[in-house]
């Protein structure tokens, strides 16, 4: 089991967070085919990690989250500034909004 403490680093991902954790989990599996692949996420980790577990690509077998916010705005509203910046990102980039809402709507 890890955390990820990524950045949008994955050449899987670019800086969609919830696509560098598929990219890990793919690579643990790749590397230990007989393990059960656990991931433990906090906070914004864990809120990204519900939207990469949506995708039936992903390896995980379990997981730890805690304390993940249900939407970004619940999460950055503690932020004003960072909230402020990604209301106007939502406006300017709709479509990659859109992508993330229909990840959370595919949540069982």
């Amino acid at each position: 089991m890890f955390d990820i403490n990524g950045f949008g680093e994955s050449t899987y991902g670019n800086f969609s967070y919830y696509e560098d954790i598929l990219a890990i989990g793919i690579k643990a599996k790749e590397l230990t085919p007989d393990l059960q692949i656990g991931y433990h996420g906090i906070s914004l980790g864990g809120s990204w990690a519900t939207i990469a577990f949506a995708d039936n690509s992903h390896f995980y077998d379990f997981a730890n989250i805690e304390s993940a916010g249900t939407t970004l705005d619940e999460f950055w509203i503690h932020y004003p500034i960072a909230y402020t910046i990604l209301k106007i990102l939502n406006l300017i980039l709709p479509k990659y909004t859109n992508e993330f809402s229909n990840h959370l709507c595919a949540l069982p």
